[in-house]
């Protein structure tokens, strides 16, 4: 366990410095206006989605694994599942495909489901931190109360 530990370790901060990079290459590209030439926000476009992808299929994977060590688990996965999949139908049914006013972008990514896919992942984070920060303020009432 240690060694997949130092493994995964190794792995974000390689994932950090791209991310970091790519950060800086924003900043930089582009003189006056960065979304003049449009690759470096389609090179961050795509390494967010490439990012998600990833994500999802570690995170499957990591049910799967769990469903093949207890098959008990298989019900708790489909709840999972289930939710998942209402929450982005509901995401996806609230996210707009207007095409957004950017100055000197010319990308393929601005119309569309490109633009609902993006609405998508916004709503799916804002409702992940509101969770999250309603979580914790559950958790200190549940620990004052106790």
């Amino acid at each position: 366990m240690k060694q997949i530990s130092k493994i995964s370790s190794i792995v974000m901060y390689v994932l950090l410095a791209i991310n970091a990079v790519l950060v800086i290459a924003g900043f930089i590209n582009g003189g006056e206006n960065a979304l003049a030439d449009g690759s470096v926000v389609d090179i961050v476009l795509n390494w967010t989605i490439g990012l998600g992808a990833v994500a999802v299929i570690l995170a499957l994977a990591s049910a799967v694994f769990d469903v093949a060590q207890d098959p008990k688990q298989l019900v708790k996965f489909g709840i999972a599942l289930v939710g998942v999949v209402v929450l982005i139908a509901i995401c996806w049914s609230l996210a707009d495909d207007t095409p957004l006013q950017l100055i000197g972008y010319e990308g393929e990514q601005n119309q569309g489901n490109w633009l609902k896919i993006a609405d998508t992942g916004l709503f799916i984070v804002y409702l992940a931190i509101g969770g999250g920060i309603l979580s914790i303020i559950a958790s200190e009432i549940y620990q004052l109360f106790r």
